[in-house]
């Protein structure tokens, strides 16, 4: 599987537009027509505060997709989308690590996201990236169902994100060097 950056979305046509097309309608409640779904992410040529990432399987074609939106000093994650026959094998890992990635350069805040309370399968995902819930919007969805609303911190001084909490050295406090 490789994970490659769109970067001339406005250029997507042929079998990566169906491909982007098609997964939206399989995987979104309510899908947005390919223009709007691309507009939304203020990715492309010029832009700079959007990325999308594509997955592509082994012959090449879109398995799944991941977009993301710079506001103001966080990432926030727009959609995490892959093709039903391809879960559960790292696409939706890869894909998180690639936006995970985007917010070191430069370096962001957290990333931030919304996801269905309901959804176990993602919150997994997204908890064993290092995901925290931060809040809850009730009846986010269409159908009724609430939101969980998670944030991952982005370490600065390092320009990556942060894996896990950095213990204190013994007698110190955090950021004290030894």
């Amino acid at each position: 599987m490789i994970v490659e950056r769109l970067t001339d979305l406005p250029a997507a046509d042929g079998a990566d537009a169906a491909a982007l097309a098609a997964l939206e309608t399989a995987t979104q409640l309510r899908p947005l027509p390919l223009p709007l779904l691309l507009a939304e992410t203020g990715a492309g040529p010029h832009a700079t505060d959007g990325v999308v990432l594509v997955a592509r399987g082994p012959d090449g074609t879109v398995v799944g997709m991941a977009s993301g939106r710079r506001m103001v000093d966080e990432l926030h994650v727009l959609r995490l989308a892959v093709d039903p026959a391809h879960r559960r094998r790292g696409v939706g890992a890869a894909l998180l690590a690639g936006l995970l990635a985007a917010a070191t350069d430069p370096p962001l805040r957290a990333v931030v996201l919304e996801v269905r309370a309901d959804n176990t399968a993602a919150r997994a995902l997204y908890a064993a990236a290092g995901f925290v819930a931060d809040g809850r919007r009730p009846r986010y969805y269409p159908d009724g169902e609430d939101a969980l609303l998670l944030r991952r911190p982005v370490d600065r001084s390092v320009h990556r994100p942060v894996d896990r909490p950095v213990a204190p050295a013994a007698g110190g406090a955090p950021g004290e060097g030894r």
